[in-house]
């Protein structure tokens, strides 16, 4: 994808990303930056680049985030489930959810393992239809 807004002074390459819809977030469009997958005309983006008027931002497509990675061996205790809510026990030291592609050892991880579709019911990819998170701790 190519575009070539002109803006009046140079701007943090990671707000302009955000600001065009081109990233989720300025942690997305970091993320992106350091995959390289962004050039600003023609070069590979580093990390705080700016970007000015003259300045053609090109972004590579990717392609969907990972889902979360099953993990069918892991521990899991359903509490409830039907056809449109599964509840489980989450052990107070297991995270919920992973924060990164292929990180494994947490709640979703195994929840996927044994209903698949959850993977794919929420907004954000490596959280599924996670409906509420609590603290590792917790």
């Amino acid at each position: 994808m190519s575009t070539d807004h002109q803006r009046e002074l140079p701007q943090r390459l990671d707000k302009y990303l955000v600001r065009l819809g081109l990233a989720a977030s300025r942690r997305d469009a970091r993320a992106m930056i350091a995959r390289g997958v962004v050039r600003i005309s023609g070069r590979r983006a580093v990390k705080g680049a700016l970007v000015s008027a003259s300045d053609i931002v090109d972004v590579a497509s990717e392609p969907p985030a990972a889902a979360i990675e099953p993990e069918p061996k892991a521990p899991l205790e359903v509490l409830y489930a039907d056809d449109a809510l599964v509840i489980v026990n989450k052990p107070g030291v297991t995270p919920c959810h992973p924060l990164r592609a292929g990180e494994r050892g947490t709640v979703m991880n195994a929840v996927v393992a044994r209903f698949p579709e959850i993977a794919d019911a929420g907004d954000k990819a490596l959280e599924g239809g996670l409906a509420h998170r609590l603290d590792n701790g917790t």
